[in-house]
């Protein structure tokens, strides 16, 4: 909007000297009371300081990348004045050298982009004179939602020239009496599923005739759920105890059983209607039969449903009190998934190593520990990434020569173990990416990247191919077991020079890594489908001025189609303001389309679980209205996700799920106690709302914090002991969220100092912790891990900073 001006050619000090004022001086020294300048290095926000016309100023640098410069209010200051929406007079003095329209943007009331960067305009009148201007900010909120922590920021003119300010000052003009209402917090008990508990002191299960690999292992986990909550289990032969039995009918329905379990064949019968393949094959019952003596059926049609209707039972066997329950659907429940593929993909990187939280010195056991709750969150396919110097068995790749191989090796082991499973994995690979000792050696193939990373190589250079080819050829062959291999590009294509720009250049190189790198995948695996990312065509089409997506996708399916391999396309289901995924033209071409869920940068991730159910109610949403018929949610911290994880897997498993019923079987499955799982449900809606909202949409704060942490304690002393070890994660996290929760409140007041004491308050909880002492130190990115990403985003909120 444009603001109402108040010109004035009068020195500033005239008629803001008072206390009420916040003001920001150029000089020298310069000057600061209440507001302060914040350089936002190297680029957007690093203005010269310079002495022009007979004034200290401070000058944009256009030329540098940096046309703005931003200031931090003081919320000490600010709050002195009552509480948000604000509306505050801004007076700035500034050279008035050309006629363009300069703007202040500044943090008003909401979490969106938009609302972070609410623009007034004015226009210079090139009078060449120092001018003083005082324009209004209506609904400003000031909590630090810019780059740089700042709260607002003056705009160099939009001709391109650079702007020299001298001065601003603020005077708060209004405000509330009355403190901002919180955010719509969760409910404040789980909900209450129709369900029926079927008691059950000992049980005997039944599993049916010609059990998979797959199908036996899930039997096993579901037995040994029932021993960890103090269920007895009966053979078929032996002697039953005069308690309350529960009968188990698991496996795969046959049609001679119909008049054993009518209830069951109605419900098969409305699966086996079902059009979609992949939802009968994945899809299951759940039938009590009769409550006493309990009869229960969990069933479906074919291996992998059978899998699922285990898991399904082991997560909704409970202990109450002293005995054990079944809580089941009241009435008959027919389960298929919305996606066929429900994927978690894991970005391996070690410049972003977190010992046992990231999984580069994960053992097979600690694999096989993963692929069990990935199972049980009915999750059937996972993937991974090998970033740069972690990917590269080729013979020049020197650097983690050790740990590179190693991981190979137990990769490999978790791949096999996972076919056992009935899961599928997939390799994601970018073939633009060598190792640093090649790249070093040739330096006429580096890549020219707006995101410069070592070892990424311009594939419009002849000479590249040779180690494209070299490299992937090695790694594809390793992890030729796998079911999928899905091809990234960097960049799209791994050059932005002013030949990889052109679009008919960069729809050649594109479609040449894809047709290569789906032959040597062929060589290794006939078997194995080819998948091609799309991320994020869209984006360099709109910013290099081409359109290449409907010949991209139109000639990938000629030429897949032409040789018989399997293709599928996977895109961003959200993706920059302006543009669209390419998820329309896949479905005019009839290929399958898969959506990549990207919840958290891995350069600004976290380890804490953050639950996220907001964010995969919508986005899921949205991949199945896109057509997406499979989704894939990408990770970085496994090890400490594991809640995140379950709550994923039911919105891949059903979009509509309530966010307060996935939660709750979150709770259930690790806690494996009705009472424990109540503790639970509560401390991890409030880690959704303290971590989606933050202390800016009123849901983080030392009681919030604390609050958590005793529910933490209370869920794990109410677990079963069998199941108490494997919840040293949420008994940490609840301690880090109650620092958390002191540390965004300091925040709130500016309070550098109690914020770098409740740092080292972190890093004590951290330490005393086997799963997370290797956070702190010297770990990477540990040293500004609490202030730069943990304290900014919980108070913020992750709607507002989930990247």
């Amino acid at each position: 909007m444009t603001a109402a001006l108040v010109p004035c050619l009068l020195p500033l000090a005239c008629g803001l000297a008072s206390a009420d004022v916040a003001r920001c001086g150029a000089g020298d020294p310069p000057t600061a009371q209440h507001i302060r300048l914040v350089r936002v290095a190297p680029i957007d926000g690093n203005p010269l300081a310079e002495s022009h016309a007979g004034r200290a100023c401070l000058r944009t640098d256009r030329k540098g990348g940096n046309p703005y410069i931003y200031f931090d209010v003081s919320r000490q200051w600010l709050k002195g004045h009552g509480y948000e929406p604000f509306r505050v007079e801004a007076t700035i003095e500034y050279l008035d050298e050309g006629t363009g329209h300069m703007a202040v943007q500044y943090d008003s009331m909401g979490s969106s982009v938009e609302a972070n960067f609410r623009e007034v305009t004015w226009s210079g009148t090139g009078s060449g004179l120092w001018r003083t201007i005082t324009v209004a900010l209506d609904g400003v909120e000031f909590r630090n939602g810019q780059q740089g922590q700042a709260d607002l920021r003056v705009a160099a003119p939009d001709t391109g020239a650079d702007l020299r300010l001298a001065s601003i000052a603020l005077r708060v003009m209004a405000a509330s009496d009355v403190p901002p209402t919180t955010a719509a917090l969760t409910e404040r008990r789980p909900p209450k599923p129709d369900e029926v508990p079927i008691a059950m002191d000992s049980a005997l299960v039944q599993p049916l005739s010609g059990l998979t690999e797959a199908e036996r292992m899930a039997l096993d986990g579901l037995r040994g759920r029932l021993t960890a909550i103090g269920v007895a289990q009966q053979g078929a032969g032996g002697r039953k105890r005069a308690t309350a039995i529960a009968t188990i009918v698991v496996g795969r329905w046959r049609s001679g059983m119909a008049a054993r379990y009518p209830r069951t064949a109605a419900a098969i019968r409305r699966l086996e209607r079902e059009r979609s393949a992949f939802r009968r094959r994945d899809g299951y019952v759940l039938v009590v039969e009769r409550a006493r003596p309990a009869l229960v059926c969990a069933v479906s049609l074919e291996a992998p449903g059978a899998v699922y209707a285990m898991s399904d039972l082991h997560v909704r066997a409970l202990r109450r009190g002293d005995a054990g329950v079944l809580v089941l659907p009241r009435t008959p429940s027919v389960e298929r998934p919305a996606l066929d593929r429900r994927e978690l993909y894991l970005n391996i990187g070690y410049g972003l190593r977190r010992p046992r939280i990231t999984v580069e010195d994960w053992s097979i056991s600690d694999w096989r520990r993963y692929i069990d709750r990935l199972i049980l969150a009915r999750y059937n396919t996972w993937s991974f990434y090998l970033w740069g110097d972690c990917a590269m068995l080729h013979p020049l790749a020197a650097s983690n020569r050790a740990l590179n191989r190693r991981l190979h090796a137990t990769l490999r082991e978790a791949i096999r173990y996972s076919h056992r499973r009935g899961m599928r994995v997939g390799l994601q690979f970018t073939p633009t990416m060598v190792p640093i000792e090649i790249w070093k050696a040739n330096p006429a193939i580096q890549a020219k990247l707006e995101y410069s990373y070592p070892g990424t190589v311009c594939p419009s250079r002849e000479e590249t191919w040779r180690w494209m080819r070299e490299v992937q050829e090695l790694e594809i062959s390793w992890f030729a077991e796998c079911d999928f291999f899905s091809l990234w590009y960097y960049d799209v294509g791994g050059c932005f020079c002013e030949v990889c720009r052109n679009g008919d250049r960069q729809l050649a190189v594109l479609l040449r890594q894809a047709e290569t790198f789906a032959l040597l995948v062929r060589k290794a695996n006939p078997r194995a489908v080819f998948q091609v990312m799309a991320w994020a065509i869209w984006r360099y089409e709109r910013m290099h001025g081409y359109a290449i997506r409907d010949r991209f996708i139109a000639s990938l399916r000629r030429w897949f189609a032409g040789r018989r391999i399997a293709l599928e396309v996977a895109d961003g289901i959200y993706v920059d303001p302006g543009t669209t995924p390419v998820f329309d033209v896949v479905r005019r071409e009839r290929l399958p389309a898969k959506a990549f869920l990207y919840q958290t940068n891995i350069e600004t991730g976290q380890p804490l679980p953050i639950v996220q159910t907001r964010y995969m109610a919508r986005w899921v949403r949205e991949a199945t209205r896109a057509g997406a018929t499979s989704a894939f949610l990408m990770r970085m911290e496994a090890g400490t996700k594991r809640s995140d994880d379950v709550v994923a897997g039911c919105y891949l498993w059903a979009p509509d799920t309530a966010r307060g019923d996935a939660i709750l079987c979150c709770a259930r499955q690790f806690t494996g106690d009705s009472r424990a799982a109540a503790s639970a449900w509560l401390a991890l809606s409030l880690m959704d709302d303290f971590a989606w909202f933050g202390r800016a949409g009123g849901a983080a704060d030392a009681g919030r914090g604390a609050r958590i942490a005793d529910l933490c304690e209370r869920a794990a002393k109410a677990s079963p002991s069998a199941l108490r070890t494997d919840l040293e994660w949420l008994l940490t996290a609840g301690r880090a969220y109650a620092v958390l929760g002191k540390a965004v409140d300091a925040r709130d007041d500016e309070d550098e100092a109690g914020i770098a004491a409740l740092d080292s308050s972190f890093a004590a909880v951290m330490r005393q912790s086997p799963l997370y002492r290797a956070q702190v130190g010297d770990a990477p990115y540990w040293r500004d891990l609490f202030r730069t990403a943990l304290v900014r985003y919980f108070y913020s909120g992750w709607s507002t900073y989930h990247f």
